[in-house]
């Protein structure tokens, strides 16, 4: 166990390390991404100490796998369309997580999300390992499909980005978004647009170095 000011000798292969730790985010550092189970969460204090949550089993973390194992029995997993919003090198970037990651964001998150439009004003616009059928230069495009659940923003600046986030929003789409300056002067506007049409305006990416910090303050 780890305890302020006091030593304790180098550990050896086979011990077992002990952290102690507060709240649900101590326990959400340990993660099971690499297919261990969870330990236990310990209460302790008065020299007693209680079991809060059970030590993960195995069985635990295979029922995680909704997604493989619904594929495994024939079942289908939901999709969620992407709508990228300006294909720069973060746009890029984000198509090439979608494309190579596949597996491991159907894994994560139990649906399977999938580049379904990619939108650039410059209707010529081509880009390596970016399907053609994809493109368009209509902003509408991306707003009128009903495939579409996620528009990211990745144009950057204050217009047009803020009237097709909005309009985004007011379509039923959630958003997600980089862009700094545009949050800075229309944030307030734009999360109560989202609030108003019963969707989400996310944007971790925009502060502390994309720690996840801002859903936690909300």
């Amino acid at each position: 166990m780890l305890v302020r000011d006091v030593l304790i000798a180098p550990p050896e292969p086979g011990d077992v390390l002990v952290t102690p730790t507060t709240g649900a985010y101590g326990y959400a550092l340990a993660n099971n991404y690499n297919g261990q189970p969870r330990p236990a969460v310990v209460m302790v204090g008065d020299g007693e100490t209680r079991v809060i949550i059970d030590r993960e089993t195995t069985d635990d973390v295979v029922r995680l796998q909704r997604p493989l194992r619904a594929l495994a029995d024939g079942g289908t997993v939901e999709r969620v369309g992407i709508g990228l919003l300006g294909y720069g090198t973060v746009g890029a970037g984000v198509g090439k997580l979608l494309r190579e990651n596949a597996d491991e964001i159907r894994l994560a998150t139990g649906k399977d999300v999938y580049l379904r439009r990619v939108c650039e004003k410059d209707p010529g616009f081509r880009a390596e390992g970016l399907d053609a059928a994809l493109l368009t230069a209509n902003f509408d495009d991306l707003v009128g499909d009903p495939e579409i659940d996620i528009v990211v923003e990745l144009i950057g600046g204050i217009e047009p980005a803020r009237t097709f986030q909005l309009a985004a929003l007011k379509a039923g789409k959630a958003v997600v978004t980089a862009n700094k300056q545009l949050l800075s002067q229309h944030g307030a506007e734009l999360l109560q647009t989202a609030e108003d049409n019963g969707v989400h305006l996310r944007f971790e990416a925009s502060a502390v170095g994309a720690v996840p910090v801002i859903k936690v303050l909300r």
